[in-house]
This record gives C-alpha cells, sequence and structure tokens, in this order.
C-alpha cells in the first residue's frame, strides 16, 4: 500500500510539472529591461522571475548597460523603432515615466490598478507618479529613503560624540571626531552622490516648502535667495570634513570606511544598509541609521517602477498584466524590498521581519512628509536635473563663490525648463 501511495504522489508531481512546463512553453516570454546587476539586485531580479514564473510566465532579460544613470531612453527608443519594444523597463517613478510617455507608446494599467485599489495602497505622491494624462502605466515595487545619516556606532563611542540633528550640531560634532583621529564625513565625490549630499543640506536648512519652491517648482526667486546661499555655504564647510580621495570614489567604497571604522558618517540612500548586513555588522549594534541633519520628519523617496510599453500580441499583454498583478502582491513586495534593502511602496504590508532600519522607513512614509528625490529624477524634467546637477557638482569641486553658485543654479533651472 505504501509503495503505491508513493508511485501515485510522484505521478501527481510530475503532472504539476509537466502542466507547469505546458503553461510555460505556452505563454510568450516577458521581455524586462533593467539594469540589475550587482550581487544584491540580481538576487531581488531572479526572486521577481520566480514570483512570475508561478503565475505561468517566463521572464526574459534585457540588460541595458551603465545603470540607473544611463540613457535608458534611447535604448528603448532603438527598440521601438525596429517594433520590437520590450514589455516593460524598469526606470525611476514621476519625470522619468512621464519623459517615456511624452516619447513612447505605454501601456494602460488602469483595470488592473482600479480592480486591485492602488490609490488606497500606494502614497499619493507614488499614486501620482506612476500615472501618465491620468493613466496607470507603472508598477511601483519599492521605496528608498534617500535622506538617511548612517553612523558607524564604536566611532561615535571612542571620539565620545553625540549624534547630531542639525547642521549646525553637525559641524561641532565633526570637529571632536576629526581630532579624535577618525574621518567624520565619508563622501564619493560623484555628481549623483553630490546631489544626494546637496538635497539633504538643502531640507536641513530650508525644510519641505523650500525643496517644492527650488527643486520641484524651479522657482527662480527661491532658488537665487539667501537661503540658497546658505545651503552652498554649508555644502563648501563639508569639504573640510572629508578626505582628499573622496572624489570620483564609488559610494559602496565610501561605505567600506564607515564599515572599517575609518570614518563615521555618511549621507546616503537605504542601499548602504546591504553593505554592512553582507559584512555581518547589525543595526543597532554596529551601526546606526538616522535622518540626516534637519531632516527629521521628511522622507526623500525615491522609487523603482516598471513602466509596461504598448504591444499588440495579446499573449503579451495579458503577461503584462501578469507582471503587475505579480509586482503589487504583499507577500512579493516583502520578500523582494527584504532582498534588495528598501521598504515596499504598498502600505499594506507588514514591518514584522523588517530590522530597526527598515521599520523606521516604514513608519516615516505613512507619518511624515515625503518628497520626491531630486537627485534621482524624481523631482523635475531630466534634463533639468541634468543641468542643475552638473552646476551643484561644478561648484563643489572649484571656488566659486556660493552668491554666484545660487544665481547659476537659478538660471541652469530657467534654461532647461
Amino acid at each position: 500500500m505504501y509503495k503505491i501511495l508513493t508511485i501515485c504522489n510522484l505521478v501527481f508531481l510530475l503532472c504539476i510539472y509537466l502542466a507547469d512546463l505546458s503553461l510555460l512553453l505556452a505563454s510568450p516570454a516577458i521581455e524586462v529591461a533593467h539594469w540589475w546587476t550587482s550581487k544584491g539586485e540580481a538576487k531581488a531580479a531572479k526572486f521577481l522571475q520566480n514570483a512570475l514564473k508561478k503565475r505561468g510566465y517566463k521572464w526574459k532579460d534585457f540588460i541595458i548597460t551603465g545603470g540607473g544613470g544611463g540613457d535608458h531612453t534611447s535604448v528603448l527608443q532603438a527598440r521601438v523603432s525596429l517594433g520590437t519594444p520590450p514589455s516593460a523597463v524598469i526606470t525611476f517613478m514621476g519625470p522619468n515615466v512621464w519623459d517615456l510617455g511624452s516619447k513612447l507608446k505605454l501601456a494602460n494599467l488602469d483595470k488592473v490598478a482600479f480592480r486591485n485599489n492602488w490609490k488606497k495602497k500606494l502614497h499619493p505622491l507614488v499614486n501620482r507618479m506612476v500615472q501618465y494624462k491620468g493613466h496607470y502605466v507603472a508598477v511601483p515595487v519599492n521605496a528608498h529613503r534617500t535622506n538617511w545619516m548612517w553612523i558607524n556606532k564604536k566611532v561615535f563611542q571612542k571620539a565620545k560624540a553625540k549624534i547630531p540633528r542639525t547642521w549646525n550640531e553637525f559641524f561641532q560634532v565633526a570637529d571632536k571626531i576629526k581630532k579624535a583621529g577618525f574621518i567624520p564625513l565619508a563622501h564619493g565625490g560623484e555628481p549623483w552622490q553630490d546631489a544626494t549630499l546637496f538635497e539633504s543640506v538643502l531640507l536641513g536648512i530650508g525644510g519641505a516648502s523650500f525643496h517644492k519652491k527650488t527643486l520641484v517648482d524651479m522657482n527662480e526667486k527661491y532658488i537665487n535667495s539667501p537661503t540658497m546661499v546658505k545651503v552652498f555655504q554649508t555644502m563648501r564647510r563639508l569639504k573640510n570634513y572629508m578626505d582628499k580621495d573622496s572624489p570620483g570614489r564609488s559610494w559602496d567604497n565610501t561605505t567600506n570606511m564607515l564599515i572599517n571604522g575609518k570614518a563615521a558618517m555618511q549621507i546616503m540612500g537605504d542601499w548602504v544598509k546591504g553593505e554592512f548586513l553582507l559584512q555581518n555588522k547589525k543595526p543597532g549594534k554596529d551601526f546606526l541609521c538616522r535622518p540626516a541633519p534637519g531632516n527629521q520628519g521628511i522622507f526623500v523617496i525615491d522609487v523603482d517602477a516598471f513602466v509596461m510599453f504598448k504591444v499588440k500580441k495579446k499573449g503579451l499583454q495579458k503577461g503584462q498584466i501578469a507582471l503587475a498583478q505579480t509586482l503589487m502582491e504583499p507577500s512579493v513586495q516583502k520578500r523582494f524590498n527584504l532582498i534588495k534593502g528598501s521598504i515596499p511602496s504598498h502600505l499594506g504590508v507588514s514591518s514584522k521581519g523588517f530590522d530597526s532600519c527598515g521599520r523606521q522607513s516604514m513608519r516615516s512614509l505613512r507619518k511624515d512628509k515625503v518628497v520626491p528625490a531630486f537627485a534621482f529624477v524624481q523631482a523635475n524634467t531630466p534634463t533639468s536635473h541634468k543641468a542643475m546637477v552638473h552646476l551643484i557638482t561644478s561648484f563643489f569641486n572649484s571656488d566659486m563663490p556660493t552668491k554666484d553658485a545660487a544665481k547659476n543654479l537659478a538660471l541652469m533651472a530657467r534654461i532647461s525648463k
């Protein structure tokens, strides 16, 4: 009897396998364009591939070289001109989605969005920024917080320093840390890293309303103002607390300075946490996460979103719907973000299983002011962003007077609108 049951079980499992295989063979592959190639990113992408497979569709990679900072729009336009657009592409929400919508034909995801009540499940800002001309065209899969200050706890203990809550306190603490023989602020001198630091300084000095008037609305009056001059003065002063090898250094090599105890602080997004965790460092014990000085009560959000392109084949259209449903599943968002280090964009996902930094981030997204990340092209157009970041990093690496920097930034905003 036991042998008969075992054989029956094997036959049953074989039938299930063959059924899944036949479904996959019958369904077209869903080609997804992305730049997730690092070890952690690839692991997260693999999880999504397996989740889509359970719905009967195969995920086919189309890797865009150059990463998130590459010119993916031109690559996609070339594919569209050949009549072979990918089914979906990963991009940043908001202006990037709208830029794609103005140049390429995007799929309408209203039916799946309304049926699954995305409006209720997403933060209002995210909900608006995954739409183009009033229609859902993208699916948000995560929420990165970019205005974190990462802290090496042991360095602070050795320097007998307190965690700064304002930029004035930061300089007092930085002097103490420097005197103790450590690098106060680890910073990688790349344009996007300069922009990340600049955004946190701006928020710490001017607040969320100033952020909107300058980096979102690009109001020249507020950009060329005494408050902006103070932002640039603070940026210039921060250079004194960085090491001489900062220019051109990658963010992860910069994070290693914290991990190895050479530096005390880094202003950067929550992907930093992944580097700590890879080296078996624990939040609360080895490192701490706090809002950047003056950024308490503000969440700077950077969202990865899957944009869907208009395709002709019915099978591919159904596959896009399956992909959208998969990406918005609470269990999928939870597991994906636990791997990637970010938090879910789906507000209904439980914080259980996330570490202390993740839980802090999830609370902040629900109750604090949420602003789009300028440093990651989510506050204004890609053209404006490029011009303004160029000015910021030029100032940071020169002796440009702070008043001229504010004036020139306003000019960049005007000519790039």
